[in-house]
């Protein structure tokens, strides 16, 4: 299963994908900011949707690799907004082509605290675009998930442990 963990900067994909993966290892998770920082290091990054595009793709090579030898896995897709149609298409034919089950989640919070939590990651976080400016220029432009979806509050009263018992229902619809 392809599980796609979408959403605004800052709105708390990564902090979710890493609990997943402590409450389930035998999870995979691929982190587009971490692919691309290793097929196009430093300089060579120039934050792009072409780039990240193809960053997806390899993602999306590497999923089929593993659910061909497992297909009971679990695969989370980290590091996209994945913010326009045609990214949640992408992933969508994919998983056709694959025969797999592909679900997305939106995480959501409030602009404070995605603004907050954006600037508690400057100068540690592998894209170095994350600030304000980004956020509200995606913001703008968002395109809402047009498919079915779980939305997870993750400024809201649910505990951490809270929204992965969630995610973990949704999975095993």
């Amino acid at each position: 299963m392809i599980v796609v963990l979408a959403g605004l900067p800052g709105a708390g994909k990564s902090f979710l994908a890493k609990s997943l993966i402590k409450r389930n290892p035998s999870y995979v998770c691929f982190d587009k900011d971490i692919v691309r920082e290793a097929i196009f290091p430093g300089k060579l990054t120039d934050f792009t949707s072409a780039q990240d595009d193809l960053c997806i793709e390899l993602i999306l090579q590497a999923a089929k690799y593993l659910l061909e030898k497992d297909s009971e896995l679990v695969v989370l897709l980290d590091g996209r907004p994945f913010s326009k149609r045609y990214q949640v298409e992408m992933v969508q034919d994919r998983a056709r082509e694959m025969q797999t089950p592909c679900k997305f989640i939106e995480c959501t919070c409030s602009e404070g605290t995605a603004i907050t939590r954006l600037s508690k990651g400057k100068g540690v976080h592998l894209a170095k675009n994350r600030d304000h400016d980004l956020y509200k220029k995606i913001q703008s432009s968002w395109e809402p998930l047009a498919v079915p979806h779980l939305t997870l509050v993750t400024d809201g009263p649910d505990t951490i442990d809270d929204l992965v018992d969630k995610v973990s229902v949704y999975l095993h619809d």
